[in-house]
């Protein structure tokens, strides 16, 4: 792997892990409150 490839993967992996946790933050809380109203 180039040194030119890895931070470009790195920003990729950055990206991911940011839309994963701003879809998974939401997502929780609100089975979290569903159970909550039940």
């Amino acid at each position: 792997m180039s040194n030119q490839q890895k931070p470009f993967l790195c920003k990729v992996i950055a990206f991911i892990l940011m839309i994963y946790t701003t879809l998974l933050v939401p997502t929780t809380y609100y089975a979290f409150y569903c159970q909550l109203l039940e």
